[in-house]
């Protein structure tokens, strides 16, 4: 890779960017880079996900393994021992598998009917795997039809036992299991043998004609892993883990249907008599993170960190793994720098509680605009504002669009809005980012804009792992607390759980519940505040925030701001308070700046004799702080801007050292107070 001109760190672009000059395909070259390496970076799924270490040849076993942001592992894990099956997707399945078995798939050279004899056995076991997908298929139709519709569906919950009889039925039940598993496992390597594209289609011929012609898709494949991860943790270890299990058939207007991938791997329109009215969709829902987070049981060690894993014996108790060594840490800045506080009232004095019902009064809406505009007024330079969803958000906004207030907002800063369906193409939350960070540098100002407001959700993309360091946030308002939807099938089903399994040691429903809204909050305040020198504002508005210390919506902030926490009864108070911890910050700033700046030219006005730059990037580097030691020595402000405006303008591609020392009058005697610029 060093020919290339790829440092010992591959980065994915840098890859990628490799892979598009030399036609190489940075996918396999990284997997290939993955078996020799010592330390590999990579996201969580690659890892909690069964499936892909199975795809990615991954094992766990004696392996040193870290979860940065391990906040989110709860959720990943249940994610990852979850699966959702459709019938479209059985359908493409069973009809990709009927088209390789007949030899109906578009032939390559030597594609002939003898070459259909050599694999007889391994389509013996598509036609088997065929066999029950179809009967799953027909099954959940069937089933399906009898759910009473409620506006555009309906669902129904299946009991474990009544389920598992069901499978069984099909040839999927843990009788059956270990046939089936064996011929999915067999297909799989007859897919890896032959090689794979992107798209996950086969490309080698194996040296037994085109292995395309004679191999399932990989749309098929990720259907059959799906099903032999999910079937495999309900029944390992005598079906330990199937209480862990909820299972959910809905029925929902199908609207997905429309287009079908045909033999050659591009999508059509499906044909009239292809489409059906109803979608089944059915749920495999696990709500103890533990099934697949047992894995890593066999890791030698487990390592996950964040600034909001707290409470650590929720982490113990979910994930079933006990943490010998933790550790709990105050944040890295003084107590000085942050401003904290929890503001009840708007200033119109509206009783600030960002509930459902309240949401939806235009008062409440109408002073928390006032309190953001104001807020925008008060603090320069970037300011980020959290809500609990993304419909409070689009009303909220809507409403200011109505009412004028968004004008009033727009002279102040930039407005923007994180985007809510930006995961499939990164170029739309990209530009969005980058005209926010435009404002913050002062690009795109116009008029009195002192720099931008970003409209974001706890839970997005921006309130997860994005850092706004200095100027980018030095405020963060969270409108409301970001509970979970409380009407959603699997918040209701993870709440009985854990009430119902409380003497294994798992929190309770309620206790779960409050903890994932903390969880969110704190993750969306901790996007400032990001080094020792760094300070910010935590504007929480929602009278929750006014409760005593011991209340718990104060306990559950991260423990390091818990203490920092001041309650205030009127939104003015708040306001003066703010004011002031700005001004005092932007003064130590100016201070700060000052002292460097002349720190910089007092270093360079007695160098020793050792001390000559080697380059000119030398005299670039960050000052070190002091005072001039007499008045001989002091410079004044237009003297450092003189001299910075200098430094600033050289370029180290134009300058030699031979060009640097003809700079100073004398080699003999360098002194950077007689510079010829």
């Amino acid at each position: 890779m060093a020919k290339f001109g790829l440092k010992p760190v591959y980065d994915i672009e840098d890859l990628s960017q490799v892979g598009k000059r030399n036609v190489v395909c940075p996918f396999f070259a990284s997997k290939d880079l993955a078996k020799s390496a010592q330390l590999i970076f990579c996201p969580y799924n690659y890892l909690i996900d069964a499936r892909i270490r199975a795809a990615m040849n991954i094992d766990l076993a004696g392996q040193i393994v870290i979860f940065d942001e391990g906040h989110n592992m709860e959720d990943a894990s249940r994610e990852a021992s979850s699966y959702v099956i459709t019938t479209d997707q059985l359908r493409d399945a069973i009809d990709d598998m009927a088209k390789v078995t007949s030899g109906r798939r578009g032939r390559g050279n030597g594609g002939g009917d003898d070459d259909l004899s050599q694999f007889s056995e391994i389509h013996g076991l598509i036609q088997d795997v065929m066999h029950r997908c179809r009967g799953l298929s027909e099954w959940m139709e069937s089933a399906g039809r009898n759910i009473p519709i409620k506006f555009n569906g309906g669902s129904k919950e299946l009991s474990g036992a009544d389920f598992v009889l069901q499978l069984g039925q099909v040839g999927l039940g843990p009788d059956e299991f270990v046939k089936f598993s064996a011929a999915v496992e067999e297909i799989t390597a007859d897919k890896a043998e032959g090689g794979q594209d992107e798209g996950g289609r086969g490309t080698g011929s194996m040296g037994r004609g085109d292995a395309e012609t004679k191999q399932v898709s990989g749309g098929t494949l990720m259907v059959l892993r799906g099903l032999l991860v999910v079937l495999g943790y309900m029944y390992n270890n005598a079906k330990a883990h199937l209480t862990d299990y909820r299972f959910v058939l809905m029925k929902e207007a199908n609207r997905n249907n429309a287009y079908i991938e045909d033999e050659s791997g591009y999508r059509r329109k499906r044909k009239q008599e292809e489409r059906s009215e109803w979608l089944y969709r059915l749920n495999f829902w696990c709500l103890n993170p533990a099934v697949a987070f047992g894995d890593f049981l066999k890791a030698k060690a487990v390592v996950l960190t964040s600034g909001t894993l707290s409470p650590i014996a929720s982490f113990q108790s979910e994930l079933g793994m006990k943490f010998g060594i933790q550790f709990e840490a105050n944040h890295v800045i003084a107590m000085e720098q942050v401003w904290a506080g929890g503001v009840g009232h708007g200033p119109h004095n509206t009783i600030l509680k960002a509930t459902h019902g309240v949401t939806e009064q235009l008062s409440f809406q109408d002073d928390v605009g006032d309190a953001v505009l104001q807020v925008c007024r008060t603090v320069p330079k970037g300011v980020l504002c959290f809500f609990t969803s993304y419909a409070v958000m689009g009303k909220l906004m809507t409403r200011w669009q109505e009412s004028g207030l968004m004008l009033e907002l727009q002279k102040c800063k930039v407005v923007l809005e994180e985007p809510r369906n930006s995961f499939g193409d990164k170029s739309i939350f990209e530009n969005v980012m980058e005209e926010f960070y435009a404002a913050i540098r002062g690009v795109s100002l116009q008029g009195d804009q002192t720099g931008a407001l970003m409209f974001a959700v706890c839970r997005g993309k921006i309130s997860e792992g994005l850092d706004f360091a200095d100027d980018n946030a030095r405020a963060v308002i969270a409108v409301g607390i970001p509970y979970p939807n409380f009407m959603d099938e699997q918040v209701k089903m993870k709440r009985a759980y854990n009430d119902t399994n409380i003497k294994k040691g798992l929190l309770s429903g309620a206790n779960w519940y409050d903890i994932q809204a903390f969880r969110a909050l704190n993750q969306a305040l901790g996007r400032c505040l990001r080094h020792k020198n760094d300070w910010g504002a935590l504007i929480l508005l929602d009278v929750r925030f006014t409760e005593p210390q011991t209340s718990k919506n104060i306990q559950g902030l991260s423990k390091w701001l818990r203490p920092q926490i001041h309650s205030y009864a009127k939104f003015s108070l708040a306001l003066a308070s703010l004011d002031a911890f700005v001004s005092t910050r932007l003064a130590a700033d100016a201070m700060r700046r000052k002292e460097g700046a002349a720190a910089v030219v007092q270093q360079e006005a007695k160098p020793s004799s050792s001390s000559r730059p080697a380059s000119i990037s030398d005299l670039k580097q960050p000052p070190v702080i002091a005072q001039a030691e007499d008045a001989e020595n002091a410079v004044t402000d237009s003297e450092v801007s003189s001299f910075l405006a200098a430094v600033s303008e050289m370029d180290d591609n134009l300058l030699t050292d031979d060009e640097l020392s003809s700079l100073f009058t004398s080699d003999e005697d360098f002194s950077p107070q007689k510079p010829k610029w």
